[in-house]
């Protein structure tokens, strides 16, 4: 699933108009229906917390789909074997969880 995908699912999910939630984000509505249908992959962290709050998601599910690191993690310092567990046990849930 990509970024603008679960966007249109999350916004046919909560009811909301195309129209409204681009006012709430105070972009055009053309620029919103270029990120909901993959035109535009937004990656600014500040924009794509206002995307979550808009959309009433967690900023991770966000930041997820949009294939951004949070600021917060791109600084810190840890090795290499420290890095690839965590990639290693991050990619085990989200697998176990396509499962179901």
């Amino acid at each position: 699933m990509t970024l603008g995908e679960r966007l249109r699912q999350r916004r046919a999910e909560l009811g909301m108009d195309a129209k409204v939630l681009a006012d709430l984000l105070v972009i055009s509505p053309q620029y919103l229906s270029d990120i909901e249908h993959d035109r535009r992959s937004p990656t600014d962290e500040t924009f794509l917390e206002r995307l979550a709050a808009a959309y009433q998601l967690p900023e991770a599910v966000v930041a997820f789909y949009a294939g951004v690191i949070p600021a917060r993690w791109r600084g810190v310092v840890a090795d290499d074997a420290a890095i690839l567990a965590a990639w290693k046990a991050f990619g085990q849930v989200l697998e176990r969880d396509a499962k179901r």
